[in-house]
């Protein structure tokens, strides 16, 4: 189907980071720190709305620093640890 004519989708405001795990105790997404509820129904909530939400969203922690470098760690300092495959999958 053509997309001639039609008005572009608008992008919605989300804190989604895609790391999509529920914490069972608090059911709390570990990803973007919403609630069940609030992700079912991100899509039909206005701008004010979301943006309510997100205002009380806490913030994501710093990522993790090379003890040597102070510099984020990266794919290549985890080499050593981990197999590249499982790195590339989580970062």
């Amino acid at each position: 189907m053509s997309s001639i004519g039609r008005a572009p989708t608008p992008v919605i405001a989300t804190p989604c980071i895609k790391v999509c795990v529920v914490d069972g105790a608090s059911s709390l997404c570990l990803g973007c720190y919403r609630t069940l509820s609030e992700i079912g129904g991100w899509s039909a909530l206005d701008d004010a709305e979301r943006a309510a939400i997100m205002a009380d969203l806490p913030t994501p922690p710093a990522p993790p620093l090379h003890p040597g470098t102070l510099q984020p760690v990266g794919p290549d300092d985890l080499a050593p640890l981990f197999p590249m495959e499982l790195i590339l999958q989580e970062v």
